[in-house]
């Protein structure tokens, strides 16, 4: 009887676990994505300088935001562009400066 109600346990604390446990993407693992996928994109990040944004890390934890300005200074108008990297899916997004 014993052996029946420790099984039980067992089973209810590994079945309380997610399988499918998502891996969300760190920071150093996001620059990573936005290297690979930035000349796709049509940036060379040889011309760019990731500048300090204000908050690298979405309020709700979900993405990853890196801003870029051309390099060297002097920066000009739209010499920019900033790009988010979603955490749990990669997807990368780049906006370009106006």
């Amino acid at each position: 009887m014993l052996r029946i109600f420790l099984v039980a346990i067992v089973g209810l604390v590994t079945s309380s676990a997610p399988a499918d446990a998502v891996q969300l993407l760190s920071r150093e693992d996001a620059l990573a994505v936005v290297v690979s996928s930035a000349k796709t994109n049509g940036y060379d990040l040889k011309n760019y300088k990731r500048s300090i944004f204000p908050l690298d890390l979405s309020k709700d934890g979900k993405e990853w935001t890196f801003y870029y300005e051309c390099a060297p200074p002097p920066v000009g108008p739209g010499c920019h562009f900033f790009v988010t990297v979603q955490r749990e899916t990669r997807a990368v997004k780049f906006f370009p400066g106006e």
